[in-house]
């Protein structure tokens, strides 16, 4: 073993110019390997098991040469709690130079001190940036769980509670594992939010609440050169957080080679710089020939004395990249150059022989060839794998390997032991990119992929509709690779099938994934979709309008929106209406998206003059208030509810729209609209949009001065909310028009301020920037009133300011 090789070495020494050159060459060289075999005595010290073919094992979770790098993540990641700000550090190389490994190194460190570690690897292949960014976020809630004692957790489930309130649902959809954070008397309902839900602001509420100074957030994405802007955009956000209540270390590694200087990540950090957010750059070379004789020693469990030569061999060949270093020792292993010699107890070679051998300069050749080498099934599994990107779990692996013969868990584990992959709790992973990209150079014809993906699924669809899969996404990437064209029926399938995903996907408020998967099933859709497929080609369509809507093609919209409407029944019709006045309003185009409402009103039997003069107006109102008191409108509990599928339902809904507009664009006719819409719920019943129009009712009785009158109509409106559980998106003009207007008369201003922040809370997580902005303007005034420090109604302006920029 090492030590007795040690004892053997100093007898030499006596042999002077006859010893052989391995031999120690000082005291000082001796006191080295001591302690070294102190330090590292699992390797030095305790013998390899005897096996008459063993294997040489590389451990690649060891860092060498990195000290200097590893010292200023941990010093930027204490100086975050230090200060609880967040910083970005960028770590930037060419392949294979150890990025990921750095910031893995980290972790430990991140553990000790109680923080938390989240990390996700974006690739080529990944149609969804934005869904690894919420991957990441939702591994937070089990890690609160495992880190934080009993009255910490006690503590962020409060949290939660009151500031998502009845929002907490939605943050579920999003991250599915916040339900574990959840109490058990809160909603398990989310709203209806169809990707209007704003990811960047529920996040940024969420890291608020996860992280502090003593247990801050480490977030790493990796090879962020394949990030899109939208992904980008969101990490700024949250990052950029304008009331600075999070702490966040973001580690974005990339290859700087990959950069282009139009690349989004470009503009990504002179954003964040402009922001104020502090940037570390961290640029990895290759490491020294004293960081690869570590690497030699260790692998081979030789002291560094005996393997200068092979370490000064693998140092030339590789330029001191890691992976190449890897791979290159392995490579020489493969070959014979490298073998254990039972006789001599340990790894063996001749320096001459190696140094004749010719292997590749690039590290992609030695894995290709180290792949020609496995055995058909193995690199098969390799061929399956790499459908899926850099990762796999094993929900979907196990469900393959059932019915593939080309992919069995076993070739899987035999691919680990390999170092092609790795394997853990969530599935397998590719080694390294490098590793992905040969498996994919497998393939030698698109056609022969595209089979592939068709194999997988098929597979996948058949379990998904069996309801033993919940990934839709996953389903349908893999269907539409592998599909190029079919039968109508087959066509009709994908259709079907993208739509769903497309409907996902907007659940998830991920609207570039629901534009992909929409445009995919338009493209699906037969010639004749509206004869043959008509229920289908309106979802498909209305889906479309939607998520090209949210992705801001706006003529994509209306084109969807305006081909859906000669065939939509009454329902889908004021659905694609609503959306269509949305649309006009999102554009500025006001008086069309208000011509647009009351052409669907007239459509479904209102009447709506052009005109109406003050007398008239008058008239209305007080017809109105008079219907009301003979309602008993306080008597919120017997009001009769309508459904939302109810015709009627359309009615209330597009009234509530015109009252929004025409507040903006005629202010004198938003009584007309309130009137009506309150009119129209007291005969045919009420919905939940019923209450904002009861609400704005209830505020222009406070200005003709019927105080008593106002205050019942606005409380009768908060209480009629209550009754609905999908009436989120409500709050925030409610609690804008009431604790803004009506109940100066009776509540504290206190209190009055806690629902304006609430509701503007509300707008700015369901992505409605002008009820956030009209409740944050209440709250300013409202604030002075009640006498709130200077300083915080000061810190709210800049924070509306941000909002509005």
């Amino acid at each position: 073993d090492v030590t007795a090789c040690l004892v053997r070495d100093l007898l030499e020494v006596s042999l002077g110019d006859f010893r052989p050159d391995t031999s120690v060459a000082s005291i000082e060289e001796v006191c080295e390997e001591l302690q070294l075999m102190h330090e590292k005595s699992g390797i030095f010290m305790f013998a390899s098991p005897i096996v008459e073919q063993p294997r040489l094992e590389i451990d690649t979770t060891v860092l060498y040469g990195r000290e200097d790098e590893m010292s200023r993540l941990f010093r930027v990641h204490d100086r975050i709690r230090e200060t609880g700000e967040s910083e970005v550090v960028l770590v930037e190389g060419y392949s294979g130079c150890g990025k990921t490994s750095l910031v893995i190194s980290v972790i430990p460190h991140v553990v000790k001190a109680g923080g938390y570690f989240i990390g996700q690897k974006l690739d080529q292949f990944s149609s969804s940036p934005i869904a690894l960014v919420l991957n990441a976020f939702d591994m937070l809630p089990p890690l609160v769980l495992e880190k934080c004692n009993q009255h910490e957790v006690e503590s962020i489930k409060r949290d939660l509670g009151c500031i998502f309130g009845d929002q907490l649902a939605s943050l579920v959809r999003l991250l599915p594992n916040a339900a574990l954070l959840r109490t058990s008397t809160q909603s398990s309902t989310p709203s209806q939010l169809d990707g209007k839900l704003r990811i960047d602001y529920t996040l940024q509420l969420f890291a608020r609440i996860i992280s502090s100074r003593s247990r801050p957030i480490v977030l790493h994405l990796d090879d962020i050169q394949h990030a899109d802007q939208y992904s980008l955009d969101l990490l700024r956000r949250i990052l950029s957080d304008i009331k600075g209540y999070s702490s966040i270390l973001f580690v974005g590694s990339f290859r700087s080679n990959e950069l282009s200087e139009e690349h989004p990540v470009n503009g990504f950090t002179t954003k964040l710089e402009r922001n104020g957010t502090p940037i570390s750059n961290i640029h990895l070379g290759g490491i020294d020939l004293a960081s690869v004789t570590a690497l030699v020693s260790n692998s081979l469990r030789i002291v560094p004395r005996y393997c200068k030569d092979l370490s000064r061999e693998v140092y030339r060949r590789t330029d001191g990249n890691p992976l190449f270093a890897i791979e290159t020792l392995r490579s020489f292993a493969e070959r014979g150059l490298l073998e254990y010699r039972l006789r001599q107890y340990r790894w063996c070679w001749d320096i001459d022989r190696i140094g004749d051998v010719k292997l590749s300069d690039n590290v992609s050749d030695l894995i290709t060839l180290k792949i020609a080498a496995l055995s058909d099934k193995n690199r098969q599994a390799l061929k399956t794998l790499s459908c899926f990107g850099s990762s796999a779990n094993h929900d979907i692996l196990n469900t393959l390997s059932m019915e593939l013969e080309n992919l069995q868990l076993g070739c899987s584990d035999e691919l680990v032991n390999a170092g092609l992959l790795n394997k853990n709790d969530a599935g397998y992973n590719f080694s390294h990119d490098k590793v992905l990209e040969a498996a994919v150079n497998l393939f030698t014809t698109g056609s022969e992929r595209a089979c592939f993906h068709r194999d997988i699924g098929r597979v996948l669809l058949d379990a998904f509709d069996k309801g033993n899969l919940e990934c839709v996404g996953i389903v349908a990437d893999q269907c539409n690779h592998g599909f190029t064209s079919g039968t109508p029926e087959a066509c009709t399938k994908m259709a079907i099938l993208n739509e769903k995903a497309a409907a996902s996907a907007l659940k998830k408020a991920n609207r570039k994934s629901a534009l992909h998967y929409s445009s995919n099933a338009m493209r699906h859709l037969p010639e004749n979709c509206w004869q043959s497929e008509r229920d289908l080609s309106i979802r498909v369509y209305l889906t479309h309008a939607k998520s090209a809507a949210l992705n801001g093609v706006v003529n994509e919209a209306k084109v969807a929106i305006n081909k859906l409407l000669p065939y939509a029944n009454a329902i889908d019709k004021m659905a694609a209406l609503s959306l269509k006045s949305s649309i006009l309003a999102s554009s500025r185009q006001i008086q069309e998206a208000l011509a647009t409402i009351v052409g669907a009103l007239s459509d479904l039997g209102e009447t709506i003059p052009q005109t109406y003069d003050e007398e008239t107006r008058e008239e209305l109102f007080a017809l109105t208030l008079q219907t009301i008191s003979q309602h008993s409108i306080s008597e919120v509990s017997e009001f009769k509810l309508v459904s939302p599928e109810d015709a009627a339902a359309a009615i209330i809904h597009f009234y509530y729209l015109a009252i929004q507009l025409s507040h903006l664009l005629h202010p004198n006719v938003l009584i007309i609209f309130a009137c009506k819409s309150v009119m129209a719920s007291m005969k045919v019943g009420w919905t939940k949009c019923s209450c904002f129009s009861l609400a704005v009712f209830g505020s222009r009785a406070l200005v003709r001065g019927l105080v008593d009158e106002s205050l019942t109509i606005g409380f009768s409106a908060l209480k009629l909310m209550e009754r609905f559980s999908d009436a989120d998106d409500q709050k925030t003009f409610v609690y804008g028009v009431y604790y803004g207007t009506i109940a100066n008369f009776n509540t504290p201003f206190q209190l009055c301020c806690e629902r304006l922040n609430h509701g503007k809370e509300i707008g700015l997580l369901h992505g409605d920037n002008l009820g956030a902005i009209w409740n944050g303007n209440y709250f300013l005034h409202k604030g002075l009133l009640a006498a709130i420090e200077l300083s915080k109604l000061q810190e709210e302006c800049k924070y509306q300011v941000g909002i509005v920029e």
